[in-house]
């Protein structure tokens, strides 16, 4: 199992020679064993798409997070100028009659 961004693996194969694929277990019943014969070339183009679509996607997730955290920081900002400017700012409250 790989773990990481920076994980790398190296594919090899010969040219026009299927590559055999497998998931499952033989003893598991409800994930049964499966062998398939795959082109070797769809399978890296595959797996390439499907990296380069992780990090598409996680770098989208990246920029909401900076756009929400943005936003957060400009009205933190905005409302302490306006309190800043605001005469009522430094008002307080009288103590309550008893």
């Amino acid at each position: 199992m790989l773990s990481g961004d920076r994980a790398q693996v190296t594919l090899s194969f010969k040219a026009d020679e299927p590559v055999p694929v497998w998931t499952g277990s033989r003893d598991d019943a409800e994930h049964p064993y499966k062998r398939f014969e795959v082109n070797p070339w769809a399978l890296a183009k595959g797996i390439k798409e499907q990296v380069e679509s992780y990090k598409a996607e996680k770098a989208a997730v990246g920029e909401e997070r900076e756009d929400g955290l943005t936003a957060t920081a400009k009205a933190s900002r905005d409302a302490s100028q306006a309190l800043a400017g605001d005469p009522w700012s430094e008002w307080q409250a009288p103590e309550p009659a008893l």
